[in-house]
């Protein structure tokens, strides 16, 4: 049975956290999800003190409001706490990293035994005093009551009237009396809980947690290819649904394609100081375009077989790229991911091969959009599943589903190819130069009559076919090879693999 998640406002009605004009208008759009609801208005306002104080750094106000005098303890307890800056640096000023680590901190709070014990001894106090409160005001009602009734000459039920507010008097006065108690005794109850040895400890290990999935959070971002503080107050709703659908799966393709997207980068700054590109393969022996592996078969560690890869790189040169002027300006990036059901294949790995491909795409897809270049990325099997797409005009919810989905089907590359070809002489000639990239390790046909199209396609618009072959070349079936301007052999699609594969297309595109 999965716990209840309820809706708490991050405004509190009385708040402990300083809170501007711009910052109520800001609290009153959002709430927090929590797991069961709030016991109390203590307990719910200390919702939205926990989220302004790390959302914001809130610094707390000079004096409690009454009935919230733990609540201030509360927060004031926590900013004092060693790891409470570190935690702030990463989470501050990003929804979804602060929401996510508020609410590890305010779960907490509720499950201490000694804070849960102070914050109950603060709601008594709040009830006792809001007993006073409303006594106070039936006295006060009885009493205006009582004169108008003896300014009208009705002294007997002016007289009635004035024993009733009497009466609310004595009972405001016991409120207030037992309300000062129960406030001493939440006082006492809370500076015992945040001098406790055990509570520090179980505060620093709550803070850490927080940290830890603020610093998540901000990692499936940054695959995404959010920048940090993107998502603010204004769209709350967004920052919640994309916390529900973080799934494994995506986490696992967001923190890949961070990886593969910095390798991207690095990758291409380093070609734009030669002004050049990989056009095709070659022997070189030119250290600056052998492949990484290649030159990693010539270390000690592979002897005796290094001393034959000095040989031949001396005599023949070894595989790298050949290089030529790099062009001004592509078109889209395009990339098509099987997701049949041999892609799920993880060979006792932490990653299967459609999340290390999905990975590398949407990495490789943040390197062009930095470059002003329009991405579309799909997932394909067989014709019958259809597709899944998302691209560069669309927010998180349609890059979490693509990232999510799966059909598991058959292989239809034509129908993959047509489409792609559909959507970009759909474009116009914004989609002329366009790269594509498709990664399967399917044995598929491809129609004579696609690969017309193809071909067609290709010289007139321009745009070019990168195919990585999954599961090797030359596999007897597999006919988008001959169609592709490059392929690129990924026997074995690990994430080693995918750096080097995110390096090379990124060069490429």
């Amino acid at each position: 049975m999965t716990d209840k998640l309820t809706r708490v406002p991050l405004l509190p009605q009385k708040a402990v956290t300083r809170f501007g004009v711009a910052d109520r208008a800001f609290a009153r759009m959002g709430s927090m999800e929590v797991v069961n609801g709030p016991a109390n208005d203590v307990e719910r306002d200390l919702a939205g003190d926990t989220f302004s104080t790390i959302y914001r750094d809130a610094p707390t106000v000079d004096a409690a409001p009454d009935g919230r005098e733990v609540n201030k303890s509360v927060i004031d307890f926590l900013r004092s706490n060693s790891q409470w800056s570190p935690m702030l640096d990463g989470a501050r000023g990003d929804v979804l990293s602060s929401m996510v680590a508020a609410q590890t901190v305010y779960e907490y709070l509720r499950t201490d035994e000694a804070m849960k014990d102070a914050l109950d001894a603060q709601a008594q106090a709040d009830a006792e005093r809001q007993k006073a409160e409303d006594a106070q005001a039936q006295a006060d009602a009885a009493d205006a009551a009582a004169k108008a009734l003896e300014g009208a000459g009705d002294a007997a039920n002016a007289q009635q009237l004035r024993q009733q507010a009497q009466a609310a008097r004595q009972q405001a006065q016991a409120a207030t009396q037992a309300a000062a108690a129960a406030q001493a005794d939440a006082n006492a109850k809370a500076g015992k809980a945040t001098g406790s040895k055990m509570t520090q400890a179980l505060a620093t290990s709550a803070i850490k947690e927080a940290d830890e999935k603020a610093k998540e959070v901000a990692a499936v971002g940054a695959g995404f290819g959010r920048e940090r503080g993107e998502l603010t107050m204004g769209n709350m709703g967004q920052a919640q649904d994309v916390m529900r659908r973080l799934s494994e799966k995506v986490r696992k393709i967001a923190k890949l394609a961070g990886r593969f997207r910095g390798i991207g980068f690095e990758a291409r700054r380093n070609m734009t100081t030669r002004g050049t590109e990989p056009a095709d393969l070659e022997f070189t022996q030119d250290f600056t375009r052998i492949f990484p592996t290649q030159i990693a078969l010539m270390g000690p560690a592979v002897s005796p077989l290094n001393r034959v890869q000095v040989l031949n790189w001396v005599e023949t040169g070894l595989p790298g790229w050949k290089l030529t002027e790099r062009e001004k300006e592509r078109g889209p990036f395009v990339a098509g991911i099987d997701v049949s059901g041999s892609m799920t294949v993880t060979d006792r790995r932490e990653f299967t091969r459609e999340e290390i491909g999905k990975g590398v795409a949407l990495g490789v897809a943040q390197v062009a959009a930095s470059e002003d270049r329009p991405y579309r990325l799909f997932s394909f099997s067989s014709r019958s599943d259809g597709l899944i797409e998302c691209n560069s005009t669309q927010g998180w919810p349609e890059h979490l589903t693509w990232a999510d989905a799966a059909m598991h089907g058959g292989t239809d590359f034509d129908f993959a190819l047509a489409n792609a070809m559909s959507h970009l002489d759909g474009m116009g000639e914004a989609g002329n130069k366009a790269d594509l990239l498709f990664v399967s390790d399917g044995d598929a046909t491809v129609a004579p009559a696609t690969a017309e199209a193809w071909q067609e396609f290709k010289t007139r618009t321009g745009a070019r076919m990168i195919y990585v072959a999954v599961a090797g070349k030359g596999r007897g079936i597999d006919h988008l090879e001959k169609l592709a301007d490059m392929v690129i052999d990924v026997a074995d699609l690990s994430v080693e693999a995918g750096d080097v594969l995110a390096q090379e297309v990124s060069l490429l595109v």
